[in-house]
């Protein structure tokens, strides 16, 4: 659970969480009001200048323009901080606490896992339920008993990953490939990290609200809890605070 463990999240470089150490010395310059939410947090305040330590040397070495960190224990925010820019122009933005990073994979968590078990707790999905028994397109005599629990803990045998996109589109032309290409192994036998579990997934979570699963989403995840930033496509005038983080 939160509560009991220490969380650090860094966009676009990644930090390992933090390690409640000994206390050690405070170094004279460090802010009061820093020092005084790592200890509410139960964390040694010289923490703070070796994570800037750390996230300076990997935006000096090229690994990313800019980063944002959140460092927070026990629902405790400890320390936030943006460092560099957006983008290596240095007319970029800086990054900052408001900056908006393209989440990638961790959508499958945030997103679609998110909405599957609030649909679970609702008793509108069942996810021993073959996944077929939501989207009956499903239906290749290798892929009719996949469960829904198994595409969820990556077990379905699925291959990682094929470019659908560069000749397919839609919905249904994606489902029609899944359904039609063969699996990598037998279902349940073995554990790979696979895209298309969570595009049927989604397909799921749209099948049974009758919703796309970025409106699903906002409606009953992002909204309720206040996260006004997070969506799946941002407006036109979030623009000049996102993160570049690919070649497009």
């Amino acid at each position: 659970m939160l509560k009991r463990t220490v969380f650090a999240f860094a966009f676009a470089v990644g930090c390992a969480p933090a390690g409640i150490g000994p206390r050690g010395i405070v170094p004279m310059n460090l802010d009061p009001a820093v020092v005084a939410a790592m200890n509410k947090a139960g964390l040694d305040p010289a923490l703070a200048p070796t994570l800037d330590s750390i996230i300076s040397a990997a935006i000096q070495d090229g690994a990313a323009s800019g980063v944002a960190l959140a460092v927070g224990r026990n629902g405790h925010r400890a320390y936030m901080r943006g460092y560099g820019r957006l983008d290596w122009d240095s007319s970029s933005s800086p990054a900052n606490d408001s900056s908006i990073w393209d989440m990638a994979s961790l959508t499958k968590v945030v997103a679609t896992t998110t909405a599957l078990m609030l649909l679970e707790e609702s008793g509108q999905l069942d996810i021993d339920l073959s996944v077929a028994s939501y989207l009956p397109e499903l239906n290749a005599p290798d892929k009719a008993a996949i469960t829904v629990r198994q595409l969820l803990t990556h077990r379905g045998g699925f291959e990682a990953f094929a470019a659908l996109y560069k000749n397919f589109r839609g919905r249904e032309q994606y489902l029609d490939q899944i359904n039609a290409r063969p699996l990598t192994s037998t279902p349940g036998t073995k554990t790979v990290y696979s895209d298309w579990d969570f595009i049927l997934l989604g397909l799921v979570v749209e099948r049974i609200t009758g919703s796309t699963l970025d409106a699903f989403t906002d409606a009953r995840v992002y909204k309720p809890i206040g996260m006004s930033d997070t969506r799946f496509l941002p407006a036109v005038e979030m623009k000049g605070r996102i993160a570049f983080t690919e070649v497009d």
